[in-house]
């Protein structure tokens, strides 16, 4: 429906790529088995995509969930071009008079310009990861240069030193509740804030909260990464950016736009837009 009102790139992340390897029924699911529906929700997925009733008693007893194939999951054909489309990476650029951004959007983290992925594979660039759009390109990439899973952006929490080339990463993956296990120096950031956070080339900035938004002692330009997984799994929030060229480029403004998903129902106050603003 959203791809009828506004053009639109939705991401995958690593859910959907677990559901892309049983439906592939690749090598990483011939060596690990169904992580994606033994351990990982994906029962409750199948259950809100299927067409067959007959599948929902099967997805909920476990004997009988081991022997699902993909054939059973009887996916819609609209549903299942959609998860097959998913792109593993994406970029925009926004150009003004006096500067221009780039944004580069995948659901883990990059690795910097000469950084080896898991210490195999030799060195790659940002261009070649953000290169990886697809499925098949993400894996063969993977597989070519014998680089572990974990170690490629859909799944990567490693934080790579210094920027990521001209880009600005906007990422999840990584909960920001739990953002102080990976992360040694999180300035005034506050993990349980449900806030997202943003790390910065210089490391650590001033930010004083007032008018109902954040002040960041930094330009719009020094942001590294903007970490928008503002644990909604966990009863935070639910985070989307709104990057208005406008404001970006003219006033130094990015708005972030929040849910609470602390209540059992949804009403307007569990709403709230906050801006963030600098120098």
């Amino acid at each position: 429906a959203l791809r009828q009102e506004a053009a639109c790139v939705f991401l995958a992340g690593n859910h959907e790529d677990m559901l892309m390897q049983f439906l592939r029924q690749d090598e990483l699911y011939e060596r690990f088995g169904n992580l994606w529906l033994e351990a990982n929700d994906g029962a409750e997925t199948a259950a809100s995509l299927t067409e067959d009733p007959a599948l929902l008693p099967r997805l909920f007893d476990p004997a009988a969930r081991a022997a699902i194939t993909p054939a059973d999951l009887a996916i819609p054909p609209r549903y299942r071009e959609f998860i097959e489309t998913l792109a593993y990476a994406h970029s925009e650029t926004f150009t003004g008079a006096a500067q221009t951004l780039r944004f580069a959007f995948c659901h883990g983290l990059l690795h910097g310009d000469g950084d080896t992925p898991g210490g195999s594979g030799g060195p790659t660039t940002i261009e070649e990861q953000l290169a990886l759009r697809t499925y098949d390109q993400f894996h063969n990439y993977r597989r070519d240069r014998n680089i572990w899973i974990e170690d490629l952006h859909v799944w990567n929490r490693d934080v790579s030193l210094g920027r990521y080339g001209d880009y600005i990463l906007v990422h999840g993956h990584t909960p920001t509740v739990v953002l102080d296990r990976f992360l040694p120096d999180l300035g005034s950031y506050v993990c349980s804030s449900g806030l997202p956070h943003l790390a910065f080339e210089q490391g650590v900035v001033t930010v004083r909260r007032e008018r109902g938004g954040l002040d960041f002692e930094a330009r719009l330009a020094d942001i590294t990464t903007i970490d928008i997984d503002t644990g909604a799994v966990y009863g935070k929030c639910l985070t989307a950016l709104r990057l208005d060229e406008e404001d970006m480029l003219g006033r130094g403004i990015v708005t972030a736009c929040q849910v609470r998903m602390d209540c059992p129902h949804r009403h307007g106050q569990d709403y709230r837009t906050l801006e963030f603003r600098f120098r």
